[in-house]
């Protein structure tokens, strides 16, 4: 099955109920071109991906240092 970026996006918003932001895209992506689509939207994507990766990565390696004695560090004060 082949989603657009678009898709994606929409699902995450209504899982998790932001719906004014739902609504927000919907306005976007009626005044959107291809032209600006390739040249902000894939770059935008693509920062947001590894940004997740990142935070996703160091939160499993603050929970993995919690069951560790040697590390002593705080995690992250906002959860996943």
């Amino acid at each position: 099955m082949s989603y657009h970026w678009e898709d994606i996006l929409r699902s995450f918003l209504k899982e998790a109920g932001l719906v004014r932001a739902l609504h927000g895209l919907g306005e976007d992506l009626l005044v959107l071109s291809p032209e600006w689509e390739r040249q902000n939207v894939s770059p935008a994507l693509g920062k947001l991906t590894y940004d997740l990766q990142v935070y996703y990565s160091a939160h499993l390696w603050c929970l993995w240092s919690r069951h560790d004695s040697r590390i002593g560090h705080e995690c992250f004060a906002r959860p996943l």
